[in-house]
């Protein structure tokens, strides 16, 4: 006979029955234990992941909770691979009371409770729809729970869920516990396959369920480098820092900047954003992008994202798009900050454009700007020649070379200049001593001079003085005297002022008169105007420099010459760029001397000029210039004889001269210097002659004239040596051709400074003295 057993007699029987692992099955849940049935459908599945998930789900929701000695063990045996994963049945609460129902159901379900994973698996679908039909109409919780995990075997997930959400709330822990697990389950199912749209409908059911393993699963994929999938699913849950470095390693920055800095309330990625911010502010900046970089770093400002070191590349940023006085805002708040910082202060000037005029008023406030000046005037000066100045302003080369108020010297000059004896022939000899000081940033050279001029005898038949030279010659052939001259320098800022004050000689036959100069430099930043009225003796003879006499008869002497020529001369340079120059010049002059007629002069000449360093090895060189040139002179009057009322001087009616030069400057502040000068052109001479006594009323003779063409030819080379730390020595050598005169002079001179000295600068070159140089610069 057969015999009537209840549903809930039969489920438990089979769910009593040993496991394939040899173990006991867990015992039946309490009211303050967890329910185990999830973790035990996992491990009968061999369901690793899953089981260990719903494991420490289950231990986060049930601190207190103590696993038994069996599911510890099941769970081993699944982390142990690899270990045979067998079904093992889940328990059934007995939270319901057994029912008596008909015997069909009752031999289905437990014929269903029996089997194993398997057979649940491949057990038609028609005997589980019947089974689910007896379980929904007699509300059983037991069998709708069997019913559930049957269908959490075949995977169908979701009509688990539906079975487990039927159980009543008597056995509402296990209910909880199922309904959990399928949930578990379709979010694990949904990630295996991507489903985005799955994930977001559960995650928007069950929100506090599935964040946790959705933020696990795509913490693991961003761990696992699968970038994209760990980026989807931090979409679903709105994973802010997720999203934004699994963008980042997707290399799609703009749209991880872009939602960074869109989220608010989360420290952590408003960091990232304002790291990605100055990434790119820098980035930009180095890319010459200044517009993006000054609108990053605006942006970074109202965060409160911006750095010192970031406001530095702001300042820079402006200054480069022109945007000064915001750059001058910006460094000028770091320098509060930090006023020692060297990086900020370089920065503020370059604000300033370097421009030291602009710069002045903050020069009381910031040392720095102070110091910056000064050595902003003083390389300006060094570049200009005014080596005092630059020593005034205390840059380092010119305290090397220059810082010496008191100086001494002694020199010889010699000067030869052909032409007939006694008439334009000259040789000159001069010693000279003097001594130096600087007063109140003016120095001042006072020296004395000895000259001693040679012309020698004239031949008999050459006019001089009142006629032609007969057997003896009556004029002088010699003149000898002293003279003393002062001369009074200034440099500032933009301009140098010279004076110069002498009288010379004091023996000579017509009367000794002062000469002197005044004039002039003004310097600006691409052209120079130097401006100079002077008086100075013609040297062009001994008749024009110191005057001579003639002896006639009854005896008659008659002293004349001594020429002074009173006028201005200027030099205009133009820099048209860093290599390539343009100048011109003038002169203007009148000239007058005791019995000799009086005479004008006018002169122009225009030069260029390019310097060829950058094609060179400019190390020991200071420039080296060549160009092309052009002049043209006239006098009112041909006065070049020798006769009374002639000056002896060259003074041609027309001298035009067309050809190239080239200078050539060593280094400044070296133990020694050379400069040279050479030019080569074409010559043409014509002078009109006219009265052999041009004061005399009545007509005694004509000069004839003249009309000379050729090649003109002058060089110049000098140098000075440094030989001792108070001592050097400097001397010159020059030559000249042209077509009506040919002349050589050469000079040397001992120097004592009482200041030691490292070095040697173009100013105490002999050709810059103003004398022979003619300018200022």
């Amino acid at each position: 006979m057969k015999a009537k057993i209840s549903l809930s007699f039969a489920i438990a029987v089979a769910l009593a029955a040993p496991t394939p692992f040899a173990l006991t099955a867990p015992a039946l849940l309490t009211s303050s234990a967890p329910d185990l049935t999830g973790v035990w459908y996992h491990i009968r599945h061999e369901q690793t992941d899953l089981a260990n998930a719903e494991f420490q789900r289950l231990k986060q929701k049930y601190p207190q909770w103590t696993p038994d000695e069996a599911l510890s063990e099941a769970l081993e045996a699944l982390n142990r691979p690899p270990a045979p994963a067998k079904p093992i049945a889940p328990p059934m609460s007995e939270a319901s009371n057994p029912q008596n129902k008909p015997d069909e159901m009752s031999l289905l379900m437990g014929q269903l409770a029996n089997m194993n994973d398997s057979q649940w698996q491949t057990v038609s679908s028609d005997l589980i729809d019947r089974a689910e039909g007896f379980a929904l109409t007699e509300r059983n919780d037991d069998a709708l729970l069997l019913m559930g995990w049957i269908n959490m075997a075949r995977q169908h997930f979701e009509r688990a869920r539906d079975l487990f959400s039927e159980v009543s709330d008597n056995s509402s822990k296990a209910r909880n516990d199922a309904i959990g697990a399928a949930i578990d389950a379709l979010v694990f199912n949904a990630i295996a396959q991507n489903d985005r749209v799955a994930l977001e409908k559960l995650f928007s059911a069950y929100p506090v369920q599935t964040q946790p393993l959705l933020r696990g699963a795509a913490w693991d994929a961003f761990d696992n480098n699968a970038m994209d999938k760990a980026n989807m699913l931090f979409s679903v849950i709105d994973e802010r820092l997720g999203r934004v470095l699994s963008l980042a390693e997707l290399h799609r920055n703009d749209e991880a900047s872009t939602l960074a800095c869109s989220t608010t309330g989360n420290p952590e990625v408003e960091n990232w954003c304002n790291s990605a911010l100055a990434t790119q502010l820098v980035t930009r900046y180095e890319n010459a992008d200044y517009t993006g970089s000054i609108a990053i770093a605006e942006q970074l400002d109202e965060r409160g994202g911006m750095t010192p070191a970031l406001n530095q590349l702001y300042g820079w940023s402006l200054a480069n798009d022109e945007q000064f006085s915001k750059a001058r805002v910006v460094f000028g708040d770091l320098l509060k900050q930090a006023p020692d910082d060297k990086e900020s202060q370089n920065a503020l000037i370059h604000a300033y454009n370097y421009d030291a005029e602009a710069l002045g008023p903050l020069a009381a406030e910031y040392p720095f700007v102070a110091e910056f000046i000064a050595s902003q005037h003083g390389e300006l000066a060094w570049g200009r020649k005014q080596f005092d100045l630059a020593n005034r302003t205390g840059i380092t080369r010119a305290k090397a070379t220059v810082d010496s108020n008191l100086q001494a010297y002694v020199g010889l000059t010699t000067r030869h200049r052909n032409g007939l004896r006694g008439l334009g022939h000259l040789d000159e000899q001069a010693g000279y001593a003097g001594m130096s000081t600087v007063v109140d940033d003016i120095k001042i050279d006072l020296s004395v001079r000895h000259e001693r001029l040679f012309s020698g005898t004239g031949a008999e038949g050459t006019f001089f003085g009142g006629g032609a030279v007969g057997t003896t010659f009556t004029g002088d052939t010699m003149q000898t005297g002293q003279g003393i001259e002062v001369d009074v320098t200034r440099q500032a800022k933009d301009w140098t002022g010279y004076a110069n004050l002498g009288y010379l000689l004091f023996n000579q036959p017509v009367s000794t008169r002062f000469t002197g100069a005044l004039g002039g430099t003004y310097f600006q930043p691409n052209w120079q105007l130097s401006i100079m009225g002077y008086r100075q003796r013609r040297k062009d003879s001994m008749l024009s420099q110191t005057g001579t006499h003639w002896r006639g008869e009854n005896p008659f002497t008659t002293a004349w010459g001594g020429v002074l020529q009173t006028g201005m001369k200027g030099l205009g340079v133009l820099t048209l760029n860093d290599r390539w120059a343009v100048s011109s010049s003038f002169n203007f002059a009148a000239l007058e001397g005791e019995g000799v007629k009086d005479n004008g002069t006018y002169s122009l000449r225009m030069d260029m000029s390019r310097d060829l360093l950058d094609n060179i090895d400019s190390e020991r060189l200071d420039y080296l210039r060549v160009g092309p040139y052009i002049s043209w002179q006239k006098y009112d009057h041909d006065l070049s004889d020798f006769t009374l009322g002639q000056g002896g001087y060259f003074s041609p009616q027309r001298f035009v001269s067309a050809g190239a030069s080239a200078e050539l400057l060593s280094a400044e502040a070296q133990q020694w210097q050379i400069r040279s000068r050479l030019s080569l052109g074409w010559s043409s001479v014509y002078e009109e002659g006219g009265a052999r006594f041009p004061l005399s009323p009545e007509t005694f003779g004509e000069v004839s004239p003249s009309n000379q063409k050729g090649i003109s030819a002058d060089i110049f080379v000098e140098g000075q040596y440094q030989f001792a730390s108070h001592w050097s020595v400097a001397g010159y050598i020059s030559r000249s051709h042209a077509v009506a005169y040919q002349a050589t002079f050469a000079g040397i001179e001992l120097r004592w400074y009482a200041a030691p000295r490292r070095g040697v600068t173009s100013d105490t070159l002999f050709g810059s003295k103003p004398a022979l140089k003619d300018f200022l610069f």
